[in-house]
């Protein structure tokens, strides 16, 4: 009997802690928390981004990259970016998409071609052979390729980029589009034997300029991922059409442009700190205040999840990495091994959230759902790295009789040299990224 009135007692006790523990809980989480001071400063920074003329907005002209034959886009990109800010203020559980469709010109692009733009993803020698031979069998481009190459030259003359943020389920401009795009211009380049040199090379200027127009100015990470693979692009293609121009004017047009080193606000991921932040203050408001959701769903959502402190959470979260990481280049390399040291001895606590069980919503947001933000900030820094592997493959061109092995020591990054093999004659730059997006190999 003694054992059963214990074990009564204790499970009494274990019921009263759990119920004081819940009644903090609710009292804890009655209310949020006022702005931070760094929240403040993100929401000016974005309130106060400089206004942009839209017919210089090449974003607006993405935006309606991939409207239908017939249509001009930038009217489209501009009457889909009132579609959105329409949509602004309500809350959708499924992603939107754009009420006048897409057309995917892709589909109508000729079957070799295709092949063609696939196994030249990947930019070597087998690629370079490869449009070599079949520079004779090429047909002229089908009507879906004049169009698309006819609207990425339109692109290209825009001379300014301001985006518009809406939140994680709007839809985003057809990138990969405009990827595929300039992938087919440089497939093009290459085997039209009457394409002018310098022509050619105002065209990789051109595109280069535009990329770094869009990688200096983009609000959106997604954006400005897409400028860095864009400009890779524009550097290992630059380095083929050489090789096989080996032409000395058309070399030195190009170093015009290719001598100039990435700026740092180029390089910056600030504006794309506070593009994330914007986003997923707009997300997350509408995932916890959908349709969907019953009052009492509402009331439970606000009682775990504090807006005002999660976006406070975050706001110091993307500061910090900020701070740590994205860093002058000279800097870089060393703030980068510190930062990935200070990153692998933490790890979420579940004693943490216990101890501390105000807005475990938020908690979790912040310590589970973050994405790889310095890995974004190493793939941006790394083009620096790129563009000078590039310059010292240029002068191997132009002067053979030079040693290769005498240019190792203008690699970016100290622990990563360049490799240079003499047979295949090249050179290999590897950045600080973790995957195959972190090596540019170039040829001389």
């Amino acid at each position: 009997m003694a054992n059963l009135r214990l074990l009564g007692h204790a499970v009494l006790w274990v019921w009263l802690i759990l119920f004081v523990y819940c009644l903090m809980f609710i009292v804890l989480n009655l209310k949020d928390q006022p702005p931070s001071a760094t929240m403040i400063e993100y929401q000016q920074a974005w309130t106060n981004r400089i206004k942009l003329d839209p017919e210089d907005n090449g974003y607006l002209y993405l935006l309606g990259f991939n409207t239908a034959e017939g249509l001009a886009p930038k009217k489209a990109g501009i009457d889909r970016l009132s579609w959105l800010e329409l949509q602004k203020n309500n809350s959708y559980a499924d992603p939107l998409l754009f009420p006048d469709g897409s057309f995917d010109f892709r589909a109508k692009i000729p079957k070799p071609i295709k092949q063609l733009l696939d196994s030249c993803k990947v930019v070597n020698d087998q690629c370079a052979a490869l449009l070599t031979t079949l520079i004779d069998e090429l047909a002229s481009p089908s009507a879906a390729e004049t169009l698309l190459m006819q609207r990425y030259f339109e692109l290209l003359s825009h001379g300014g980029w301001r985006e518009e943020i809406m939140g994680y389920n709007f839809p985003l401009p057809d990138y990969s589009q405009v990827l595929v795009t300039q992938q087919l211009i440089f497939v093009r380049s290459f085997t039209n034997k009457e394409l002018k040199n310098l022509a050619l090379a105002e065209f990789l200027n051109r595109d280069q300029k535009f990329w770094r127009i869009v990688l200096k100015n983009s609000d959106y990470m997604v954006t400005k991922m897409i400028a860095v693979a864009a400009i890779k692009n524009n550097l290992i293609w630059t380095n083929q059409l050489l090789l096989k121009s080996g032409d000395e004017e058309f070399r030195e047009h190009l170093l015009l442009s290719l001598k100039r080193p990435f700026n740092e606000e180029e390089l910056s991921l600030q504006r794309c700190f506070v593009g994330e932040w914007i986003s997923s203050n707009l997300s997350f408001e509408a995932g916890f205040y959908s349709r969907h959701l019953t009052p009492a769903e509402i009331w439970v959502a606000e009682l775990i999840y504090k807006r005002v402190d999660s976006m406070n959470q975050m706001a110091e979260r993307l500061s910090l990495i900020q701070s740590s990481v994205d860093v002058t280049i000279d800097k870089f390399e060393n703030a980068l091994e510190n930062y990935n040291k200070l990153e692998t001895s933490k790890s979420p606590s579940l004693v943490n959230f216990i101890l501390k069980p105000y807005n475990p919503g938020g908690k979790i947001l912040m310590d589970i759902a973050e994405p790889p933000y310095a890995s974004y900030v190493v793939r941006t820094k790394d083009l620096e790295a790129f563009r000078r592997g590039l310059l010292a493959s240029i002068e191997l061109m132009g002067n053979p009789q030079l040693d290769p092995n005498t240019l190792t020591d203008r690699s970016l990054y100290k622990s990563k040299p360049w490799v240079i093999d003499e047979q295949q004659r090249t050179i290999t730059v590897t950045g600080l990224g973790a995957d195959s997006r972190a090596v540019q190999t170039y040829y001389y």
